[in-house]
């Protein structure tokens, strides 16, 4: 029998290639941030709409094994590469937090998370999440403070 860990005492190493997650196969950190970097000098030059997403997921069950903690995050990594195009990006930046640059209109991003939720399998697992209209003559750090300044959703 697993042994069981309290859902505050997660902890799943963030373990990568340079270039994906090795849980859950989505860009690593810093391949993710050389993208976003890139894709808003694009969007400024062609003018066009980008949505950086922020998720955070949790637990409904106070104790877990490993494997159920990997196969959330497994799960919920599958419901953002179904719900996105393959010109999007997501990555997995924390042990429970995910990002995505999806490139909609702000008027879409509803449409983008409840894409999500009908693709999710894991019942056990819930998220919040925060989006930004990303802005081209910002810097990424400067995104990113504003990004964690901005209004949480719970789903």
């Amino acid at each position: 029998m697993e042994e069981k860990i309290s859902a505050e005492n997660i902890r799943i190493p963030i373990s990568h290639d340079g270039i994906h997650d090795s849980l859950t196969y989505l860009a690593s950190s810093g391949l993710f941030y050389e993208i976003l970097f890139r894709e808003l000098s694009r969007a400024s030059r062609e003018q066009s709409s980008l949505l950086l997403f922020r998720f955070f997921l949790t637990f409904r069950k106070s104790t877990l094994t490993l494997k159920e903690v990997e196969e959330g995050l497994i799960s919920f990594a599958q419901a953002l590469t179904q719900s996105a195009r393959l010109s999007d990006v997501s990555a997995r930046v924390g042990q429970l937090e995910f990002l995505s640059l999806i490139s909609i209109e702000e008027e879409m991003a509803e449409k983008f998370v409840n894409r999500i939720i009908k693709s999710r399998e894991d019942c056990n697992l819930r998220f919040s999440y925060s989006y930004l209209k990303l802005a081209a003559h910002k810097s990424p750090l400067d995104i990113l403070l504003q990004l964690d300044n901005a209004d949480v959703i719970e789903v």
